[in-house]
């Protein structure tokens, strides 16, 4: 992936699509890029990038909270009826992530209306950018040991005091609000205070800080914001810990699976589809085998009734045809073609008479014949001989259940028999 794109959303989520945002690009061999734009244009940077999403910390509460458990999910389940009556809206319509867990402080939560997170996440797929992590900006304010971080910016105050504690603030309630944080802080409170301006009419406003510092005997340190916030915020991000908001409901494998879900049913019909068709194929197959096999039998009878003489069948297919041009290519008067060719008339004459076997060897047609008497065998045997050209010799006669079965040989004239 060539690099990591980090963009900070606005305040307020429907701006977010006409007014600007800003953007930093971060890839290696490549110098660091800001950008100011809407977020079409942050769109085109974040191509083939990681994305990490800076959403506005004033619509994050951040808190830690004591459960007895340290098993992730159970605290997941735990952590929202603790906070329950400390939050003003229905659990069910928030969304609690979870950070990590302290023994003495507890778990680091944040909590963020739901409403608020598909807004955010409806923007970015407007624009087909799929964050991989989103952070609160508080979260991404650059903080060291006993040192709290004050952002200062028209919109918005943001205060950070531990790697996973922190707030929005309003003017009108800093100084309250900064001695309220001072006497939650306990032990730890802090030997400096950073405060990072990045409002349009910087070092102006400042006495309640000052006044703040002062009394509490901490040293203040301001340092101008304007136009390096976003360096500040990435750095922060890439140095100190941060809950990433897209746990759970909203995490990058259930976001993928929202869009996949969708053709589960049809991916499985498709699959019950190709089982049912592969499974009539291969029902087609094994029955044509089968009708193959018995096609073979069946050819292989037939050559052994055609050739009772035949010993070895290899391919009864092969050797009939080959039997058949051998048959053919007798010539001459005694060849089988010409013999068939002057016994058919006869024999198709003959009335009830039943063609049993026949069969050619050396010049010499045998015919099993069924007949109706002897006469009708005698008055054969005299059309047969009666032009002069063949030869017929009654080889064996019977008479069973009213019939006659008979043998002729039959040979050209000019054999002898």
């Amino acid at each position: 992936m060539a690099g990591t794109i980090y963009i900070r959303l606005l305040p307020e989520a429907a701006e977010q699509s006409v007014a600007p945002i800003g953007w930093l690009v971060q890839a290696p061999d490549m110098p660091t890029t800001v950008g100011w734009g809407t977020l079409e244009q942050a769109a085109s940077q974040a191509q083939g990038r990681r994305v990490v999403v800076l959403v506005p910390g004033t619509e994050v509460l951040l808190a830690h909270v004591q459960v007895p458990t340290k098993q992730r999910q159970r605290m997941l389940r735990a952590i929202p009826f603790a906070l329950e009556e400390h939050l003003a809206a229905d659990v069910e319509t928030l969304h609690f992530a979870i950070g990590a867990r302290n023994d003495t402080a507890g778990v680091a939560t944040a909590v963020v209306d739901r409403a608020r997170m598909d807004e955010w996440l409806n923007l970015l797929k407007q624009v087909e950018i799929q964050p991989h992590s989103m952070l609160a900006d508080i979260q991404a304010l650059p903080i060291i040991e006993g040192e709290w971080v004050l952002l200062l910016e028209d919109a918005s105050i943001l205060l950070r005091t531990k790697d996973n504690d922190g707030n929005a603030l309003s003017p009108d309630t800093l100084e309250m609000m900064l001695s309220l944080a001072l006497e939650q802080s306990g032990d730890d409170r802090p030997e400096h205070l950073q405060v990072i301006d990045c409002r349009s009419e910087a070092s102006t406003g400042l006495e309640a800080i000052e006044k703040f510092c002062t009394e509490n005997e901490i040293e203040l340190q301001l340092k101008p914001g304007e136009g390096q916030l976003l360096d500040i915020l990435v750095r922060g991000a890439k140095e100190t810990p941060a809950i990433d908001l897209l746990q759970g409901d909203y995490s990058r494998r259930e976001q993928l699976g929202k869009v996949w879900r969708p053709w589960l049913l049809t991916g499985a019909l498709a699959g019950v589809w190709l089982l049912l068709l592969f499974s009539i194929s291969l029902h087609g197959f094994f029955a044509l085998k089968n009708e193959e096999k018995e096609l073979t039998a069946s050819i292989e009878k037939l050559y052994r009734d055609t050739f009772p003489d035949a010993r070895k069948v290899v391919n009864a297919r092969v050797q009939m045809g080959q039997k058949l041009d051998a048959l053919k290519g007798s010539g001459g008067e005694g060849g089988v073609v010409n013999l068939l060719a002057q016994v058919g008339p006869a024999l198709s004459q003959t009335k009830k008479l039943e063609l049993k076997a026949m069969r050619f060897k050396l010049g010499e047609l045998e015919l099993d014949l069924e007949l109706e008497d002897l006469q009708t065998l005698d008055q054969l045997k005299q059309t047969l001989s009666a032009g002069g050209g063949l030869n017929v010799k009654i080889d064996t006669a019977s008479s069973r259940d009213g019939k006659v079965e008979t043998r002729l040989k039959i040979e050209s004239a000019g054999a002898g028999v």
